[in-house]
């Protein structure tokens, strides 16, 4: 049976910036147990979203990332997410 770690085997990470100019780095937890034979990517991306709502009155800014890619996924500003800019197009697209 696996034994998952966080920082190899989750799906996402957050990180939090609070108010006073700290920084800090939480990762999913994409398992239900630390023994579970499988990784739900949904489940960690939910757990992470509660703890961002969680912190929220002391978090200036917090930032989902695919922790394979490195991608931004999502963005919170005092816990509200941030919707993503649309590409802009030329205007004689």
């Amino acid at each position: 049976m696996p034994k998952w770690k966080l920082k190899i085997d989750s799906f996402t990470k957050a990180i939090l910036y609070d108010k006073n100019g700290g920084k800090f780095t939480r990762y999913s937890m994409d398992w239900v147990h630390q023994n579970s034979k499988t990784r739900s990517k949904e489940l960690g991306l939910s757990r992470l979203r509660i703890l961002i709502a969680k912190y929220a009155a002391n978090t200036e800014t917090a930032i989902i990332y695919d922790n394979i890619s490195g991608e931004e996924l999502e963005k919170y500003k005092s816990g509200i997410l941030v919707p993503k800019k649309s590409p802009s197009f030329p205007a004689n697209f």
